[in-house]
């Protein structure tokens, strides 16, 4: 196992012991649903309507995580981030908190509980159609490189409707269907 997974189930058996509302997201998540590739990050998402968990989560991950006291704003969704470096190895731990825009809402609401043979244990993730619409809001080449991925692995099995409708609504169809028409046929 590599490192940056090792780093990665730490935290999340951290989240899970400790009850923290989260999905992974990021790399991680479509890596579940499409084809796997390598990452120098994680990402997750934390639901903050109790206002400790930040404080909370920082003080279970001090022996593990070294995070910037200072948080930013993530450019797309204007959610804050709260990023953190390993300790053991250069490895980076990005924490979102959950935006209160309805597709971040949507998303967080429909998450789904997989087993991932990477943690040994059931994670908290979004469905796959939320990582294909996530991944064409963020819109760098890699994220439309993973978005492709997961809708050539998922097929058939995706709910076109719905990423079509989100899409709709975030103004990003022209995305969806550009990164499409490069699906192939399986």
């Amino acid at each position: 196992m590599l490192e940056g997974e090792l780093i990665t189930r730490a935290v999340v058996n951290v989240l899970e012991d400790g009850t923290f509302p989260y999905m992974l997201v990021g790399s991680f998540s479509s890596n579940i649903y499409g084809i796997a590739r390598s990452t120098k990050d994680a990402d997750f998402v934390v639901d903050v309507a109790d206002r400790t968990v930040i404080p909370r989560l920082m003080k279970a991950l001090d022996h593990l995580l070294e995070f910037d006291p200072q948080s930013s704003f993530e450019g797309i969704t204007g959610c804050v981030r709260h990023e953190a470096i390993a300790r053991t190895y250069p490895f980076r731990v990005e924490f979102f908190e959950r935006a209160d825009d309805p597709f971040a809402i949507a998303r967080f609401e429909r998450r789904v509980r997989l087993y991932s043979s990477v943690f040994a244990r059931e994670i908290w993730i979004p469905t796959a159609e939320d990582v294909v619409v996530q991944k064409l809001r963020w819109s760098r080449e890699k994220d439309k490189g993973d978005a492709r991925d997961v809708m050539t692995v998922q097929g058939k099995a995706l709910n076109h409707s719905y990423i079509q409708d989100w899409c709709r609504r975030l103004n990003i169809l022209d995305r969806y269907e550009a990164v499409l028409a490069t699906v192939p046929e399986i």
